[in-house]
């Protein structure tokens, strides 16, 4: 949790210190770019895959106070590639990921949206101790659910068990509606009443701190698919995340019956 503290706010401490702490948790910190953007990447060597996830914190004074995370991306296929481009394509502050799949080492130790004693829980409760009002958003994915309409592509939670739904869940609606339509888009508790994430341990921090705004956003196949193999619909819908990180919410589910 040091090491994602000090990655965040990128004071006190040089790359090198940093680099010796993250050798004594087997990761490695490293300089990154992309689209003439500066990044500062905690991750596993290369060829090691313990399951201690990737992070990247955008680097410079345009940054918004979010995070995107996607904690199951070989399991939710092409999550990995959504959030990625999400990340380089917007304003967030900082990207997570897993790096095995969800279900593969025992006791839940791999599914990282309900695992405490994970890497990647430790860095969620650093940002949220450093950064004022941080907000996140977490992508998952879904395919055929028998209580899902098949119209629906996007089910958008802030992980509160009753209603009705928050600001933040009007807002990222929104501008999911905006440019796939109403009916593409279920908000949790209202038009579909599965797949809200109500379990998951990073919303459930943010909740109780009251820090900011926790968004479960599950992505349909299709979506997610062609998010990843098509150029023209992968930028359509990083242009709606780059909306959904400017814009300003308002409030998550704190007190909403967790």
């Amino acid at each position: 949790e040091l090491v994602g503290r000090r990655a965040l706010t990128s004071k006190g401490e040089s790359l090198e210190k940093l680099g010796r702490r993250a050798r004594a948790l087997g990761l490695e910190i490293v300089a990154a770019a992309a689209d003439g953007q500066r990044f500062l990447v905690l991750r596993e060597p290369d060829g090691v895959r313990r399951g201690s996830g990737i992070y990247a914190f955008r680097r410079g004074k345009s940054r918004a106070p979010l995070i995107i995370e996607a904690p199951h991306t070989l399991f939710d296929t092409w999550t990995d590639v959504m959030s990625r481009e999400c990340f380089i394509g917007s304003s967030a502050f900082a990207l997570f990921q897993n790096t095995v799949e969800r279900y593969t080492l025992p006791s839940q130790a791999s599914d990282l949206a309900h695992t405490e004693t994970s890497l990647f829980h430790a860095a969620h409760r650093a940002a949220c101790a450093v950064l004022a009002g941080v907000r996140m958003i977490q992508l998952h994915g879904f395919s055929g659910h028998s209580d899902v309409p098949s119209v629906v592509d996007f089910i958008v939670s802030d992980g509160g068990r009753t209603p009705p739904p928050s600001e933040a869940q009007r807002r990222v609606c929104a501008v999911l509606e905006s440019g796939y339509g109403a009916d593409a888009v279920g908000v949790y508790g209202e038009e579909v009443f599965v797949l809200g994430g109500t379990t998951n341990l990073q919303g459930a921090v943010l909740n109780r701190k009251g820090r900011g705004s926790y968004i479960h956003l599950e992505c349909s196949k299709r979506i997610r698919e062609g998010v990843a193999k098509n150029p023209e619909q992968r930028d359509f819908f990083t242009a709606a995340m780059a909306k959904i990180v400017k814009m300003s919410w308002t409030g998550g589910s704190a007190g909403r019956g967790r």
